[in-house]
């Protein structure tokens, strides 16, 4: 038995801001999770390698939303590079899975894996060893794509304690994850950014872990009375060992789907799933086509400013339309000509004030 995961996926346009880091920035979550898990991924087209590097940061994850900012990695007003105005960020929420095993992305046999651990190790620039050992699902057959994003900001990032996320084979850093080794290492990323071993206080780590496939997935869009279910295209990836630094090529290393996209897919999450270059890197966007995303495997410029990078695999949640889909139950009208929809096809009158 198999049952789709509560879940929605997005973009939020990060306001302008040239502050270091930029504001946080409340979005709403479609509808309320028990316990959502979100991962999130940042697009900025580089008009020349003279500007900073950026990442995108999440915190105050709760049950109605959570905050979205620019983060800038090793910047601080101590660095020449142009701050990048704004971020165009795509996110996933799923609601988290536990240990459960039979969840999958909606109406699809595809099995998904959604969790956090906290943990105060982080792997930086002299030591890539101390990385949680994440329990995979039976339910796993294929490779998978490993998305995770760092949620809570308890240390602060200035003072040293800044980090990215990334994740890696069982037996070794250069490698991708392999669903066949039953583990996966996911770890707190800093780079050339970070000075300590250890944060002072434990930090959360959100992580979304998908089997490759594509195919059509179900979904919701709309709102009130509007609402309507239908399908989108979708595709998961693990990607070919190619992905180079800014430094590399100002316009990111292309990635090709597998899946035809009809169109520019509007949501699409990456990650890194090695750390080759001993430096340290970590995802971020340049642009989506229909046909393919092109990324960089950014570096920081905390003590050098060069960020020529080595190849690195990256995973990849990519999604034709943004939506949703819900808790499984009944149509729900509320009043006042309000209505939730939870998948069952059944109507249940709740309020005649409408």
């Amino acid at each position: 038995m198999t049952r789709n995961l509560p879940c929605e996926w997005g973009s939020h346009q990060v306001a302008s801001s040239n502050s270091e880091p930029g504001d946080w920035e409340w979005i709403d979550f479609r509808q309320p999770y028990k316990d959502p898990i979100v991962v999130c991924f940042g697009y900025y087209e580089y008009p020349s390698n003279a500007y900073a590097s950026i990442e995108a940061e999440i915190s105050g994850v709760r049950a109605s939303g959570c905050y979205l900012r620019k983060g800038v990695p090793g910047y601080w007003g101590s660095s020449s590079s142009i701050v990048p105005s704004s971020m165009n960020v795509h996110y996933f929420v799923g609601e988290n899975t536990g240990t459960s095993s039979e969840y999958v992305l909606p109406g699809t046999d595809i099995p998904i894996q959604v969790g956090k651990f906290t943990d105060t190790s982080i792997d930086y620039s002299v030591d890539w060893s101390t990385t949680e050992t994440v329990s995979l699902y039976p339910a796993f057959s294929d490779n998978i794509a490993v998305l995770a994003s760092r949620v809570t900001w308890r240390n602060t990032p200035q003072s040293g304690n800044w980090t990215s996320s990334w994740a890696c084979r069982v037996l070794g850093r250069t490698e991708p994850p392999l669903y066949s080794d039953g583990n996966v290492h996911i770890g707190f990323n800093g780079s050339r950014v970070n000075t300590v071993a250890e944060f002072s206080t434990a930090e959360i780590m959100n992580y979304v872990i998908i089997q490759v496939g594509s195919g059509s997935m179900t979904y919701l869009s709309g709102s009130g009375i509007n609402i309507s279910r239908t399908s989108t295209k979708y595709e998961v990836i693990q990607g070919q060992d190619a992905i180079v630094g800014i430094d590399n090529d100002i316009n990111g290393t292309p990635e090709l789907y597998y899946m035809d996209f009809s169109k520019t897919p509007s949501v699409c999450v990456a990650h890194q799933m090695s750390m080759d270059g001993p430096n340290g890197s970590w995802a971020v966007g340049h642009s989506i086509t229909p046909s393919s995303i092109r990324t960089y495997a950014m570096e920081d410029q905390a003590t050098i400013p060069e960020r020529a990078h080595i190849n690195e695999t990256f995973g990849y949640l990519i999604i034709e339309d943004e939506g949703y889909y819900p808790r499984d139950g009944p149509i729900e009208f509320t009043g006042a000509g309000k209505m939730s929809f939870h998948g069952t096809g059944k109507v249940m009158i709740k309020d005649r004030g409408w």
